[in-house]
């Protein structure tokens, strides 16, 4: 009952219902690898939105889901990062959220999230 299941690929075409998910279950986790190099730049937005709209920031962790080619890596994080600037901007600009809040949110979701998860 307490190990934790992370959901992989952003659960992706289901990214609403794994961030519900993840905000019913205390031990279920996000991953939001595939997105990042299978989708257009609008799925990749709409994919991060679903996913921060209902799961607790504390959940969502960023992958890129690269294999084998390096520069894959490189596409990932370059596309993921970008993204996920330009959603959390477009809260900021909705009212949402502080400037402050996107930044701790984005740093959570890059790098601290996972450090937690997985004990590193």
């Amino acid at each position: 009952n307490d190990a934790p299941v992370v959901l992989l690929h952003a659960s992706y075409p289901y990214t609403r219902e794994a961030s519900y998910l993840a905000s019913v279950y205390d031990n279920v986790y996000l991953d939001c690898g595939l997105v990042q190099l299978c989708a257009s730049k609008s799925g990749i937005k709409q994919a991060y939105k679903s996913l921060l709209e209902l799961a607790p920031m504390s959940k969502i962790m960023f992958s890129t889901d690269a294999s084998q080619i390096p520069e894959l890596f490189f596409i990932g994080v370059k596309r993921g990062i970008e993204n996920l600037a330009d959603v959390l901007d477009d809260l900021i600009q909705d009212g949402d959220l502080t400037l402050e809040e996107a930044k701790s949110i984005g740093s959570k979701i890059l790098n601290e999230n996972a450090k937690l998860l997985y004990s590193l």
